[in-house]
């Protein structure tokens, strides 16, 4: 009997663990569904903004001998920092540890062509993670909002591009999931700093007029559009968290009800089992008597 009332245990627990991953799952999807509509709104504003500057460097480039510190590239590389961003809380599969392995290879990697790589997290499981693996940390943003702002992502650029106008950086890099669909993100490591114009840009100069010069506004420019590939980013990978949340809740709802079944099953045998011994019992008793 005892061996009943501990298989009764694991299936009332397995239930109960059913019951809240199912809540995860549905919280997760309706999160998503929004997560996911700014994602793609704002994905063509930045394709579209990455192209006007993209064109606008190659014009200001060919024209203009002007030194702007934001495109320049050093070509002695040695101080480069890699912001990395990540979600606050688990049970989302691999999203996490997706990212982390990938920037861990890539840091390893860049060590041996610079003099010294520092890490910056949004999220507190790639900040926990690089932590306990000894890796140099300069600052841990912290993400306590529950959708990604432009305010946000500028009030980091700023500080990056601080950080790079007084030299104290030479190369800045982004690492993000980017959302492809609710079961799969991509990992992508991108430079931000310098900014890299698009490749297969064309222009017409007699297109644009500038108002009061190209060189000002290519200036104010640059500064907005290095926010945005930052803002851009926090989208692609809270839509990405939220999909890999759904995604993994889901799994876990069905490995839940497998267990049940089995488990049920395996009740109903032992059930089985004790009642024909009883009736064995009763019978054998009742032929000695």
């Amino acid at each position: 009997m005892t061996s009943l009332q501990e298989i009764r245990k694991r299936i009332k627990g397995a239930k109960n663990t059913e019951k809240i991953t199912k809540a995860m799952q549905m919280v997760a999807a309706s999160k998503l569904r929004r997560a996911q509509e700014n994602m793609e709104n704002s994905r063509e504003f930045h394709v579209k903004l990455n192209k006007v500057v993209s064109m606008m460097i190659l014009q200001f480039r060919k024209n203009s001998s002007t030194v702007i510190k934001l495109l320049s590239d050093v070509k002695h590389k040695k101080k480069g920092e890699i912001l990395i961003l990540t979600s606050n809380r688990g049970l989302c599969g691999g999203f996490n540890n997706n990212v982390i392995r990938s920037c861990i290879h890539y840091i390893t990697k860049q060590e041996y062509k610079l003099d010294s790589v520092t890490c910056s997290t949004i999220g507190k499981k790639g900040f926990m993670a690089l932590k306990y693996k000894n890796f140099n940390i300069r600052k841990n943003y912290e993400f306590n909002i529950k959708q990604p702002t432009f305010q946000y992502a500028l009030n980091i650029a700023n500080e990056l591009c601080d950080y790079f106008l007084k030299n104290k950086l030479d190369i800045i890099w982004l690492a993000y999931n980017k959302f492809k669909n609710i079961s799969y993100q991509e990992v992508v490591i991108e430079q931000l700093l310098p900014i890299i114009p698009m490749n297969n840009i064309t222009y017409n100069e007699n297109n644009y007029i500038y108002e009061p010069n190209n060189i000002n506004i290519l200036k104010y420019l640059l500064s907005k559009y290095f926010a945005m590939n930052i803002f851009q980013a926090l989208l692609e990978s809270f839509a990405s968290e939220h999909g890999a949340r759904m995604t993994a809740m889901d799994n876990a709802v069905r490995n839940a009800k497998e267990i049940i079944s089995k488990l049920t099953l395996t009740y109903n045998r032992a059930r089985q089992s004790a009642i024909t011994r009883e009736l064995i019992e009763i019978i054998s008793g009742a032929e000695v008597l």
